[in-house]
């Protein structure tokens, strides 16, 4: 249509120095790992650490990751207090037991995530999708999902869970920054 316009990245003079970090570290083609942990520790920091006002693509507050880590959490306490099966009644997803896996991979991004109507949103789903197709990786029955995720979501599980969901979500939101 002619009207949308390139993102504009912010310009504070922390910003001014990630992107030229950026630049230079891909430059390159490979990114050695004490490299991206600084990168990745600027953009957090510019971004206001994960807790501030949001600053153009950053992090800021991440609402939408916020939210989503709380369903998260409380999905991994009901399955690993009473089963996938039941959780999914409780959840009002009894359509899904006995459903394939894609189906229910469907289901449990809806009922973690919101619609995706802000980019934080987007992301915060995005990072869900990759931290389910982890999980459910290679299976196709319900039987197989019932077993990975009742094995996965258990209590002592959810800090490692919680941790993958925000690199991914880390990573999303790196991506919409420096695409450009």
């Amino acid at each position: 249509m002619g009207t949308s316009k390139g993102y504009k990245a912010p310009s504070t003079p922390q910003w001014g120095k990630l992107k030229g970090d950026v630049t230079r570290a891909s430059s390159d083609g490979s990114v050695a790992p004490e490299v991206a942990r600084t990168i990745i520790g600027g953009f957090l920091q510019a971004s206001g650490g994960g807790g501030g006002a949001t600053q153009g693509g950053g992090i800021g507050g991440g609402r939408a990751a916020q939210r989503v880590a709380g369903r998260l959490a409380n999905l991994i306490r009901s399955v690993s207090a009473q089963g996938l099966s039941e959780t999914l009644h409780d959840s009002g997803l009894a359509n899904l037991v006995g459903q394939s896996a894609r189906d229910i991979s469907i289901g449990l991004l809806d009922l973690l995530c919101d619609d995706g109507s802000t980019l934080d949103e987007v992301d915060a789903r995005n990072a869900m999708a990759n931290l389910i197709e982890d999980l459910l990786m290679g299976t196709t029955s319900y039987e197989q999902v019932q077993q990975i995720l009742e094995e996965e979501l258990q209590q002592d599980a959810t800090e490692s869970l919680l941790i993958r969901f925000f690199g991914y979500y880390i990573y999303r939101r790196f991506c919409h920054t420096f695409y450009e």
